[in-house]
């Protein structure tokens, strides 16, 4: 087993303007979480243990970077964000070329400056629909 690097995993976005999704640059963390609701379904015969279902799914996705006010990936986030539309989004892992593509909300950006530091800005991202698995 190959341990995969950290600096493989990059979020693409892709506002369907272009066939190219555009990686986001200069990040410095990329993040995708999963996660999933559950059902209780106790009932006077589970003896007093919890039982449960499977409920919905949900992800999302977050990046943090240091600030380039021309980085297009970035322009089309903060575009989708005043806009109020989606956009297509890819967590690649480019080591082992996998990635995991759906359709996102920006629901968080963040410009922050520092006094004497590098200038910053981080995104978030909330799935809206399936995520799905593929290579490339």
């Amino acid at each position: 087993m190959t341990q995969v690097k950290g600096k493989a995993f990059r979020i693409y976005v892709d506002d369907g303007s272009t066939d190219v999704a555009t990686v986001i640059g200069n990040t410095s963390s990329d993040n995708l979480g999963m996660s999933k609701d559950v059902k209780g379904n106790s009932h006077k015969d589970s003896g007093g243990w919890v039982e449960n279902t499977q409920g919905q799914k949900s992800w999302q996705m977050s990046s943090e970077q240091f600030f380039e006010e021309t980085d297009s990936a970035f322009l089309k986030l903060e575009d989708s964000y005043f806009n109020d539309t989606t956009v297509e989004v890819e967590f690649r892992n480019d080591q082992d070329r996998i990635k995991r593509v759906g359709t996102a909300i920006v629901t968080q950006i963040n410009i922050s400056g520092g006094n004497e530091d590098n200038a910053g800005n981080s995104v978030t991202l909330v799935g809206t629909g399936s995520l799905y698995k593929s290579t490339y």
